[in-house]
């Protein structure tokens, strides 16, 4: 069973996923005043996790790069992991 809960927005806040032996799989997310996701956290089977994301804005208010920091969880408190950095490139037609 999975149950997701969305803000007045409609934006995801949370999705948890239940299996028949109990154990699953929590996902939360937060957004920013402009809606961009900044931080995602939760558990799953291997533990804790969270990823949190930084961008860098054209002057339009457009997201030109998202850099997201891993973090898992070792000996009982997060870690970071692998960063990530994703760039979007726009095209004049």
């Amino acid at each position: 069973r999975t149950e997701l809960v969305y803000d007045g927005k409609g934006r995801l806040l949370s999705v948890v996923k239940n299996t028949t032996e109990g154990a699953g799989l929590e996902r939360n997310f937060q957004y920013d005043e402009l809606g961009r996701l900044v931080r995602q956290y939760g558990k799953d089977e291997q533990g804790s996790f969270e990823y949190r994301y930084q961008y860098t804005m054209a002057p339009r208010g457009l997201w030109l790069q998202c850099r997201i920091q891993t973090w898992h969880a070792q000996f009982g408190r997060l870690i970071p992991g692998p960063e990530t950095t994703i760039t979007r490139t726009f095209a004049r037609r």
